[in-house]
């Protein structure tokens, strides 16, 4: 299998059972581990079970992430849940940030086959809605409050949700999506002094933080609005944040091709947000 997979194309391996399949892709990570994998899995349960066992096989290693698809079809009137874009955007900004960090360790991402047919944000588009905070920068709290709002996050009178924000003087508060809690950013004027994270529940602060990620609080709905811009880049689809030396496990490839046939079946013709699994593959 090594001998194989350092040439190149592409490897059958048979008579692999599904619960044996999250082995085989840590084995993949400890032969191959300055190369991106990507487990491609048949449905939602079928990835958590995946990214359970590999968080066993691979406890110590950083860097296994979980890229789900959203719950509804693109064309649908309502839009995912927070938690299922704040998965999606974890997994793109660590992959963009690992492509331009030459000595970070290699991601294992695990997906599904219609997280891949789902496109997403441009990377150097998802680059410019992220942000980076720490203490001591300068900015302008009405500036950022005006950015944020750019980027899907919704003004409130108290942030208890993923995606709110709420400015009280010289206090921002913010429930980034990526983030395990809402941080508490204080200024002094446009001197960031200090970043907390604090209860949504209690309002109360917690421990003190250095730096904090914001990124966009949406995902479909600015892709939406954007596309519907003349003159508009199409949007990117996973391959476009993976190296080219990255490989694939496909799981179970003809349940995935039927899988594909069901989902494209239920797909507007021409969606922009949707990528044919033939072309994925191509």
């Amino acid at each position: 299998m090594a001998r194989r997979l350092e040439k190149g194309g592409v490897l059958s391996l048979a008579g692999v059972t599904r619960s044996a399949q999250p082995f085989v892709a840590a084995f993949l990570r400890h032969l191959f581990p300055r190369r991106p994998i990507v487990a491609v899995t048949e449905d939602l349960k079928s990835q958590e079970r995946f990214h359970q066992d590999l968080q066993t096989w691979l406890a110590a290693v950083p860097g296994i992430l979980f890229y789900p698809a959203w719950e509804i079809l693109p064309h649908e009137a309502r839009l995912p849940h927070a938690d299922v874009i704040s998965d999606r955007l974890e997994a793109l900004i660590a992959l963009d940030q690992l492509a331009r960090d030459a000595g970070a360790a290699s991601p294992l991402l695990v997906t599904t086959l219609e997280a891949l047919l789902q496109r997403t944000f441009q990377p150097a588009d998802l680059r410019q809605r992220t942000r980076a905070l720490k203490r001591g920068d300068r900015v302008d709290p009405l500036d950022l409050v005006e950015w944020l709002e750019a980027q899907g996050y919704e003004p409130e009178a108290q942030v208890t949700q993923k995606g709110e924000m709420a400015l009280r003087g010289g206090i921002l508060d913010l429930f980034p999506l990526t983030s395990p809690w809402p941080v508490r950013l204080e200024f002094f004027g446009d001197e960031l002094e200090s970043l907390r994270y604090f209860d949504p529940l209690t309002q109360i602060s917690r421990e003190e933080i250095i730096e904090t990620i914001i990124p966009p609080a949406g995902e479909l709905g600015i892709l939406k609005k954007v596309l519907d811009q003349p003159g508009t880049a199409p949007a990117a689809t996973l391959l476009e944040y993976l190296s080219p030396e990255t490989i694939l496990l496909v799981c179970e490839p003809d349940a995935l091709g039927e899988r594909a046939d069901d989902y494209t079946a239920r797909v507007p013709e021409n969606d922009p947000l949707f990528a044919s699994w033939a072309d994925f593959l191509g």
